[in-house]
Order: C-alpha cells, then sequence, then structure tokens
C-alpha cells in the first residue's frame, strides 16, 4: 500500500503572520496560535467531460503530463475561480482537445433512490427516470432568499460569508428557505438567525439563478431579493455570518461579494440606481 502524506503537514508556517505555532485544528484545517487564523484544505472543484458521439463512441485523450503520464482520461481539469462548473468543463474540453461543446446534463446519481436500480437513466435536460419502477426524479432550482436592508443613513447591510463556500468574501443575508415556510418568512427568519435583526418585507425585487457548490453537489437555486426594512433586534454576527455591518451604497462593489447571484443582484440594484 502507497502511504501518503495529509496535504497539511508540508504546510509548516501561517501564511498570514509567518508564525511556526500554525497546527492542526480538525482533520481538514490547521489555526494559527498567533493570529488566529485558520485554513481548511477543502476538495477543489473539478470537472470530468463524457462526450459522446451517434457511433456510440467515447472522447478520450492521452495525459501528456503526470501524475498518469502516458495513460488514457477523459477532457477536464480544475474550475476557474468566479466559474460554473458548467462553463469550466466547456472550456477545459476546448482547451485539450480543441471542441465546442454544451452540457446535456449533471451525471451524479447513479441508482434509483426509491428502489436501488441502476437502471436510473436521463428522461430529460433537468430529470432522471428508472426504468424498473418508474419513479422520475427532477434537478429543479431550489428557493432561496436575499434580503436589501436599508437603514436611515442610506446604508445596506452587508455580512462577511463565515462558512465556504466564497468564505470570507461579502453577502447578502439570506439562505434557503425551509419546508412549509414562504419566501417571505423564510427571509425573515435568515436574517434573524445571521444578524440578529427582526425584519419585514416591504416589497419583492427580482430573482437571479445561482448555482451553490455543497457537498460535492452543484446546487441550482433560484435567489429571490427582497427589500427589507429592521423592525427590531441588534445587530450580532451568527450562524452562516462572520461579521455584519452597514455600508454606503457609494462603497459597494460587486467584485467584493463571492456568490455569482449576489454580485449580479449588486450590479443590478447599482445600474439601477436603487432607491429604497
Amino acid at each position: 500500500m502507497i502511504e501518503r502524506t495529509h496535504p497539511l503537514e508540508k504546510f509548516r508556517f501561517c501564511p498570514v503572520c509567518g508564525s511556526e505555532h500554525f497546527d492542526g485544528n480538525s482533520e481538514k484545517s490547521k489555526r494559527c496560535k498567533d493570529c488566529g487564523f485558520e485554513y481548511f484544505f477543502n476538495p477543489s472543484a473539478s470537472t470530468v467531460a463524457v462526450i459522446c458521439n451517434r457511433q456510440n463512441e467515447v472522447l478520450v485523450v492521452e495525459r501528456a503530463k503526470e501524475p498518469a503520464k502516458g495513460t488514457l482520461d477523459l477532457p477536464g481539469g480544475f474550475a476557474d475561480l468566479y466559474e460554473t462548473a458548467e462553463e469550466g468543463v466547456v472550456r477545459e474540453v476546448r482547451e485539450e482537445t480543441g471542441l465546442d461543446v454544451c452540457v446535456d446534463r449533471f451525471l451524479f446519481t447513479r441508482f434509483c433512490p426509491v428502489c436501488g436500480s441502476e437502471h436510473f437513466d436521463g428522461n430529460s435536460e433537468k430529470s432522471k427516470r428508472c426504468k424498473d419502477c418508474g419513479f422520475e426524479y427532477f434537478f429543479n432550482p431550489s428557493a432561496s432568499t436575499v434580503a436589501v436592508i436599508c437603514n436611515r443613513q442610506n446604508e445596506v447591510l452587508v455580512v462577511e460569508r463565515a462558512k465556504e463556500p466564497a468564505k470570507g468574501t461579502l453577502d447578502l443575508p439570506g439562505g434557503f428557505a425551509d419546508l412549509y415556510e414562504t419566501a417571505e418568512e423564510g427571509v425573515v427568519r435568515e436574517v434573524r438567525e445571521e444578524t440578529g435583526l427582526d425584519v419585514c418585507v416591504d416589497r419583492f425585487l427580482f430573482t437571479l439563478p445561482n448555482i451553490y457548490p455543497y457537498s460535492g453537489l452543484d446546487i441550482h437555486t433560484m435567489d429571490l431579493f427582497f427589500l427589507c426594512r429592521v423592525t427590531g433586534g441588534s445587530i450580532r454576527a451568527m450562524d452562516d455570518a462572520a461579521r455584519a455591518i452597514w455600508l454606503p451604497w457609494e462603497r459597494l462593489r460587486p467584485e467584493d461579494f463571492g456568490l455569482a447571484s449576489i454580485r449580479k443582484g449588486i450590479s443590478r440594484l447599482i445600474g439601477e440606481k436603487f432607491t429604497p
């Protein structure tokens, strides 16, 4: 058996302050005892393309570099910053083979979740159907809410993301809607959980699609943006938020926001010269 060195063993010094007191904090993280910086060694997103033709053939490549130089592979590679997995696999295929491709579907479920059959095949662009029991599963976007909260000083409430994806970047309060609650109830709950503030919804603004990486999967979401008003509570960052601050509209920069839909939403609000 080949003994593998844990990647974090090579990280001896804190990349922020240079301290040698950079010790294991969990199975996948190290924390600096001097400056408090914590580094998470999370898996990097990589894409693989299964490209078939009408002759029932699949496109393979021979690896030109290590690791596994000279062996066969499927086209693909690491996703770049700020691109979706779909954009990444299209780019990688073009770079490696010269072909332009489009993504038909995401191949991640092999077995029917109802009967366990392996005959769980693509039925449409967004669904799979089991040939044995007939169950059909649809990969529909999940409902997610976003709160645009303004005060009388023409400032908007932003949070710093405490967790991946996009940890450390700015965000607007919000999150996934729970079962049996309305989007309005969901955004009020999420704001309370992340910021400690009680808000009410003034009006619905717009929606934007997003892709949210979670547990190794790309979760497609439909983000619903609401204009909200504070009715009580006091700011204290909690849950998914590392901190919560008021920023003047003129200081908002879309590039500071880590999630694609939030960047687009901020750009849209700025472009429309939004006023509460």
